[in-house]
């Protein structure tokens, strides 16, 4: 049974409907399916330039941090292309959103206040090579390996495997530290030995751990210096040279060596302690008797 919606003088508001918005519906949907198809194109066939365009900036070898940069600032352009492509064939003008941004000038410039503060920061850290993808890094708060430099952001690997994103205009205005900016290091060391131990034997053992490990840069120099008097200790400084790459294992391997070379020349190594000195006088003696 068929159920037909009729006003007071029983006429056919669907009827209506069809004869005067039928055709306008029609065409807005057929407007619909079209955006969408070309969308879709779109969006496919810049997946495809960006591709033709990493392979032709890679075949000019040109540094990977500008590639990534430049391939993404390419990639968004053609993305907006699209995006008022398909705003077009919706009946959406271009001249009417750009004069509707132009009426909001104010409101679009503070919306988009820090996005353009962090493109003029990746634009700083590109020109200045602050550092490029692959470089070691630290803000003081985070640490990694830099994976990508985007136009807004850069995303930093950390040791233990996670991805932390961080906004350009902030790196280019804090103080950055790139392990990676030279390709030798210098590997640090702190030892402490009791005051009765002898400080040239505990530096000949020192030295020569460093010199029989084959990581250690033999035509730089390597120290082994008094630091400090500490409160239980002599404290030793010792230094000495390695590749970027050897940094981590270098140092583990020395300080793992040093301690076996210590205990098998009785070197020892002291651990906090404090002399307490109990006086009694002639009052507490008498008391206590």
């Amino acid at each position: 049974m068929q159920t037909i919606l009729l006003d007071e003088s029983g006429w056919n508001i669907w009827e209506y409907l069809g004869q005067h918005y039928g055709t306008a519906l029609l065409q807005f949907a057929e407007k619909i399916v079209v955006a969408l198809l070309v969308f879709w194109i779109g969006w496919k066939v810049v997946n495809w330039v960006m591709k033709a365009v990493r392979r032709l900036i890679q075949s000019r070898k040109v540094d990977v941090t500008v590639e990534k940069f430049a391939t993404s600032i390419v990639s968004v352009f053609l993305r907006i292309l699209v995006v008022l492509q398909v705003l077009g064939i919706l009946g959406i003008e271009s001249a009417s959103i750009f004069a509707l941004l132009g009426g909001s000038t104010l409101v679009v410039g503070l919306g988009l206040q820090g996005s353009l503060a962090n493109f003029a920061g990746g634009m700083m850290i590109l020109l200045q090579h602050t550092f490029q993808v692959g470089d070691y890094i630290s803000n003081g708060t985070y640490e990694g390996t830099v994976e990508s430099i985007n136009i807004i952001s850069t995303r930093i690997r950390t040791p233990d495997n996670k991805r932390i994103t961080l906004q350009n205009g902030e790196l280019s205005n804090s103080a950055i530290t790139n392990f990676s900016a030279f390709p030798e290091r210098r590997l640090d060391f702190q030892f402490s030995i009791a005051y009765q131990a002898d400080i040239e034997e505990a530096r000949r053992l020192i030295l020569q751990v460093m010199e029989q490990e084959e990581s250690v840069l033999a035509d730089k120099d390597k120290k082994v210096l008094v630091q400090n008097h500490g409160a239980s200790a002599i404290e030793l400084f010792a230094y000495c040279w390695v590749k970027r790459e050897d940094y981590m294992a270098a140092g583990s391997r020395i300080r793992e060596q040093v301690k076996y070379a210590f205990d098998q020349a009785d070197v020892s190594i002291p651990f906090p302690q404090m002399d307490v000195h109990l006086i009694q006088n002639t009052e507490d003696k008498e008391t206590a008797k």
